[in-house]
């Protein structure tokens, strides 16, 4: 279907017998009877003895409606072709490499950089589709903004050991993975949903470059770290053999290491061979190569046990596909997703009424979404910087995002019981796999372990893993914004506006609701069955309407009842308890 293709060669300079000027091809398309018109520009310079190559993946195309010609869309069922690596221009090639790679496999990464090594960062921002895989960078080059950067975040689990030394060294391995550590976190911060979680890297490079008449070795520290912990490290040496960079090409070096180490881990096999980079002319030299995933310090068990020490305050598990399973895996960064739908519980045993009702919340909550997003639109321009950009990230959140991520949080310690044992967590964890691998979970769901047994605990625990707000541009009435929504049944909202759980004072109630609003609080409130006290008495749905309706209209605005045609389930843990019970003791029998 390529109806013609031209190519013109234009003008050579002195020392450069080869120079190649494809200035366009244009060809067309015939699809579904329209011919449709493919142009692209593509300019080639290179010295003869750099030739060799470029890529040229499969091209489709998309019609804008305001131009005359047609924008390039990458494909990757098309025709593809591909040639030697032009070896002065690895940092590019590799930039490439990795943002194609991200169309079957999606990565989100932080890079931590103290130090050498920022041509990565220019190397990926300079390549379209780097916004797909980068979400920041950091340059920590001096000694108070590497500490203040690692300290915002928590300390990492696991640490290599490395000699003795006088003190903390900035250019170490151990350095590295403190700089991947808080990269991973700062990237699960910048998710958008719980999915996203698992897609997250954080890369750390710490490095020691020395001039070029020192007698000493350049040396580089590269770390990567996924979403469950696993650590991928780099110890490299610069030599000094029969040749020696200059600073900057070892500026430049560190870089390309950075993009290697990346695209490594992201596919087992490279077109770029590390012989690329590294040359043993210069006495270049991977010391050492980490891998750490410990099982022990990654595990449920160890999470939990965490909780109980009080090392942290939670744990967030999501579902994992192994084979054809689903299993639950704690996250190494505990992070939750902007405006989250948080279903409190004991989960004893979790069941499809929790399922039921968390799935009318998330229809619940895109209905009111869908009614913000049309009143931004309308309302009038924001009067404050701090309004104006949260309006502009609120907006584009709902719209690209308009189902929200539901967390099923379980407190395992309690107000008047005895902490739930780590073997116990464990269980209830794997019932969730268990109801995930038999009935349809929401689209984007986890199992958030807390020390919170009481609303009030709960919230102070979730600002810790929310993401950050203005907070210091913010008055008193951005800040009351909606920030996370209870999904709680009727009774549980009978007891949160009963007076006798606030020294029987009706103002207390109030003032306590009131407050929990203030920090941005919200409820949905799931209806039950009411069986008749009476024999004969018809059973009634009960939603809650009677009780919201005594309260002040400002107090009824932070609750909204689910209508009965949306949700009824009649099932509830305690029958469910009831029903394992007996058929445990007909076994037995």
């Amino acid at each position: 279907d390529i109806s013609r293709c031209t190519t013109e060669t234009k003008r050579k300079q002195k020392n450069t017998p080869l120079h190649l000027y494809m200035k366009s091809i244009q060809y067309r398309i015939k699809n579904q009877h329209k011919w449709k018109w493919l142009f692209q520009t593509i300019l080639l310079m290179q010295r003869i003895y750099s030739i060799n190559s470029f890529t040229f993946q499969g091209l489709t195309t998309r019609r804008r409606q305001s131009h005359h010609f047609h924008s390039i869309q990458r494909s990757t069922t098309t025709m593809s072709f591909s040639t030697t690596y032009n070896k002065e221009d690895v940092s590019s090639t590799l930039a490439q490499e990795i943002i194609e790679k991200i169309s079957t496999n999606p990565t989100k990464i932080c890079l931590a950089i103290a130090g050498s090594g920022s041509s990565a960062l220019s190397s990926l921002t300079s390549t379209p589709g780097a916004s797909s895989l980068l979400l920041e960078g950091i340059l920590a080059y001096d000694r108070h903004s590497y500490a203040n950067f690692v300290a915002r975040h928590p300390p990492p689990t696991f640490l290599p050991q490395e000699k003795e030394s006088k003190g903390y060294g900035y250019a170490s391995l151990k350095s590295s993975v403190v700089l991947a550590n808080a990269a991973l976190h700062q990237a699960c911060q910048y998710t958008t949903d719980l999915h996203s979680l698992q897609n997250c890297i954080g890369i750390g490079c710490a490095s020691s470059l020395v001039s070029s008449d020192s007698s000493q070795n350049s040396k580089c520290f590269i770390s990567l770290m996924d979403w469950n912990g696993t650590i991928t490290s780099h110890d490299i040496t610069f030599g000094f053999g029969e040749k020696r960079r200059s600073r900057r090409e070892e500026d430049g070096l560190c870089g390309d290491l950075i993009l290697y180490s990346l695209l490594q881990y992201m596919k087992e096999e490279n077109d770029i061979l590390l012989e690329d980079i590294l040359k043993k002319d210069y006495g270049d030299a991977i010391l050492t190569t980490h891998s750490s995933n410990d099982e022990s310090i990654s595990s449920i068990k160890q999470k939990t046990q965490d909780i109980l020490n009080k090392n942290t305050h939670a744990v967030l598990a999501l579902p994992f596909q192994k084979s054809e399973k689903i299993e639950m895996k704690p996250s190494h960064a505990t992070s939750l997703p902007n405006d989250p739908l948080i279903f409190p519980g004991s989960f004893n045993p979790p069941h499809i009424g929790h399922v039921s009702l968390a799935n009318a919340a998330i229809k619940t909550m895109k209905r009111i979404r869908h009614k913000e997003r049309q009143t931004l639109l309308s309302s009038p321009p924001p009067t404050s910087l701090p309004t104006e950009i949260q309006s502009s990230i609120t907006y584009h959140y709902t719209k690209h995002h308009p189902t929200p991520s539901v967390i099923f949080e379980m407190s395992i310690t309690n107000a008047d019981k005895p902490s739930l044992s780590v073997k116990e967590v464990e269980r209830r964890c794997g019932l969730f796999a268990s109801l995930a691998n038999e009935e349809e979970m929401p689209m984007d769901w986890g199992v958030l372990f807390t020390s919170a047994p009481l609303f009030s605990n709960k919230v102070n625990v979730l600002q810790k893993y929310l993401p950050s707000t203005f907070s210091k541009w913010s008055n008193e009435a951005e800040e009351s914004k909606r920030k996370v929504t209870f999904v709680i049944g009727v009774d549980t909202f009978v007891r949160i506006i009963n007076p006798k759980y606030y020294e029987d004072s009706y103002e207390n109630m109030l003032e306590a609701v009131r407050d929990m609003g203030r920090k941005g609080v919200r409820y949905i409130v799931g209806g039950r069955l009411e069986q008749g006290k009476e024999q004969g008495e018809i059973s009634k749905f009960i939603t809650g309407q009677e009780e919201l309706s005594t309260l002040p209209n400002d107090v009824q605005d932070l609750f909204i009842l689910i209508r009965e045609e949306d949700f009824r389930v009649d099932i509830s843990s305690t029958e469910l308890r009831k029903q394992a019970s007996s058929s445990s003791a007909m076994m037995d029998e």
